[in-house]
């Protein structure tokens, strides 16, 4: 399955984020820690903007800075608001993982109990 490109949109520009192998390789090694591991943890503007980067880098096929990915940050957040933004980086790294595959497979199917919260007696 192709892990598929994420459109984020700016004031002045769109930007294509695709969180490919070569980019959770290059996360990892700019966060030191995996993206599983980013992925369960608390929001962290830091670990957002390195995706982010990263992920224009294999999508846009262009090359920013730090900075630079801070200023198209600035203008997705400035059009859509923060909430946007993170709601997209979360989207490509549950993409990227297939997380999101293991947590609806992690669902109780609808009209039967959850299992995990049964007790015996």
């Amino acid at each position: 399955m192709a892990i598929p490109l994420i459109t984020l949109d700016g004031e002045k520009e769109s930007y294509r984020i695709l969180i490919s192998y070569n980019a959770q390789v290059e996360i990892e090694e700019a966060l030191g820690k995996n993206l599983y591991q980013v992925a369960t943890e608390p929001y962290s503007p830091k670990a957002n903007r390195i995706i982010f980067m990263y992920g224009v880098r294999y999508g846009d096929q262009r090359k920013l800075s730090l900075e630079e990915a801070g200023q198209c940050i600035d203008d997705i957040v400035a059009q859509n608001g923060i909430k946007y933004f993170e709601d997209k980086i979360v989207e490509a790294v549950l993409n990227a993982t297939q997380l999101k595959d293991l947590m609806e497979d992690e669902k109780p199917e609808a009209g039967k109990p959850d299992q995990s919260q049964a007790t015996t007696k």
